[in-house]
């Protein structure tokens, strides 16, 4: 075979696997069970949280351009399940008191190591990127909210 069919054979196998859209359906949620409408804070430590964890811990996820190209989009989509699967402020208040309190404590020690925001996604989306002042006044702010 030769190098053009090679080639040709890849473009065409990738441009038939853009068929294959991972499910990005949202389901209809309860807004007052919603993180922020349950602790309204800060309007400022509000959105630095939301533009640092809802991308992949809420239903409000902003997709980039490139989240529309295979098999990029499902990588995405893989991690933004994962993300939402493991913690979704959109349905914190579906959680029992134990659960909230225990997912703060992660919250907390998980944003002040590092951890969280991931680092490959802060990388790609600058304003996720927390400073070490930043990291502190989100923490100062879920510590109020731990019983």
């Amino acid at each position: 075979m030769t190098k053009k069919r090679i080639l040709i054979l890849v473009a065409l196998v990738l441009l038939g696997i853009q068929a294959i859209r991972p499910n990005r359906s949202v389901p209809e949620v309860d807004p007052s069970k919603d993180f922020a409408a349950m602790y309204p804070g800060d309007p400022e430590i509000e959105q630095l949280f939301k533009d640092a964890c809802y991308d992949c811990h809420s239903h409000e996820t902003k997709y980039p351009w490139y989240s529309e190209i295979a098999p990029v989009s499902w990588i995405i989509q893989d991690h933004v399940n994962h993300g939402k699967g493991h913690l979704n402020f959109n349905e914190w208040g579906n959680r029992g008191k134990a659960k909230r309190s225990h997912a703060l404590e992660e919250m907390v020690e998980e944003t002040m190591e590092g951890e969280m925001p991931l680092k490959p996604y802060a990388n790609m989306h600058p304003e996720a990127r927390l400073t070490k002042g930043e990291r502190k006044q989100l923490v100062g702010w879920w510590k109020t909210l731990r019983p």
